[in-house]
């Protein structure tokens, strides 16, 4: 097991936000496996969340521009716990965010939202800031988290102990060490009672349940039991997950389609996912033949 927090923690401060810096964007550009970000993702976020270093990173990403920092700040603040992550060219947060037209940033120690020219639209009030999704972003007022709209105003009062953007109307929000989620009113539709869990996709989501990873539907009625070592969101259908040290891919209805034999697998995207064999990586198809060997 990679001890990536004691390893990250040694770097000083100007090489650790780099470090972060390139491990997001070369992840979202596919530059190295995937599950080697998977490794550090948990503690970059931790490290994301303490003050000086994400004053560092995020004036790093000013320097490289506003496009590459909100992919740099999706991925290093999407999910909780450890879900695998499917990183896809452009998230559905990144989408929301190039609609609503707005980027966190922080001035001194306050956060708040400009435009694309670089206006302050929401003045900075706020003691941490996510990227805006489905018209909303997750803001952190004092030590709990609610959302507002595009226009600054507080629609969902400060109430969780972290919240995610939301995705396919719901977000998944912490409290006590649980995750739930909530509707666009700030409704606890899911109550929250998962050990970790993962945002909506084609209407499933991606939970744990002690040790094991299952799915629930809207509804938080689990579908697909508890029973991988982790889980993915559902793209095209199908989704990965990890059994022992092999990965695979299911169904809706929880069946084995593609029977665990990767080091590391994607998501599928038009028809095709990337997969690691040894030290290389291929691309299969949809029922698990390899269309371009690993090289």
């Amino acid at each position: 097991m990679i001890q990536t927090k004691s390893f990250l923690f040694s770097i000083p401060l100007p090489q650790a936000a780099a470090f972060l810096v390139f491990f997001s964007l070369a992840s979202s550009a596919k530059l190295f496996p995937k599950k080697i970000y998977s490794y550090f993702k948990p503690t970059l976020r931790h490290m994301f969340f303490q003050k000086k270093i994400r004053s560092s990173v995020l004036t790093a990403l000013l320097m490289m521009g506003a496009a590459s920092g909100t992919v740099a700040c999706s991925q290093l603040s999407s999910g909780t716990g450890d879900p695998i992550e499917n990183t896809a060219e452009q998230t559905e947060a990144d989408q929301q965010t190039e609609t609503v037209g707005l980027w966190p940033i922080e001035v001194g120690d306050r956060w708040g939202y400009i435009d694309k020219e670089g206006t302050m639209v929401i003045n900075p009030q706020f003691d941490e800031a996510e990227p805006f999704s489905e018209e909303l972003a997750p803001v952190k007022v004092g030590d709990r988290w609610g959302y507002i709209d595009k226009e600054g105003t507080m629609v969902i009062n400060p109430q969780s102990d972290y919240s995610e953007p939301f995705t396919e109307g719901l977000a998944l929000v912490w409290a006590g060490g649980r995750a739930g989620y909530i509707d666009k009113e700030g409704t606890m539709v899911i109550n929250l009672q998962f050990d970790s869990a993962g945002p909506f996709s084609e209407g499933l989501a991606p939970v744990k349940v002690g040790e094991r990873w299952g799915y629930i539907d809207k509804e938080g009625t689990i579908v697909i039991n508890p029973q991988f070592d982790r889980a993915g969101t559902f793209s095209e259908g199908l989704a990965q997950v990890q059994v022992g040290e092999r990965m695979g891919y299911i169904n809706k209805e929880g069946t084995m389609v593609i029977n665990p034999q990767f080091d590391s697998a994607w998501y599928f995207s038009e028809g095709l996912a990337q997969v690691q064999v040894g030290e290389r990586w291929g691309y299969i198809n949809k029922e698990g033949t390899m269309v371009i060997n690993p090289q």
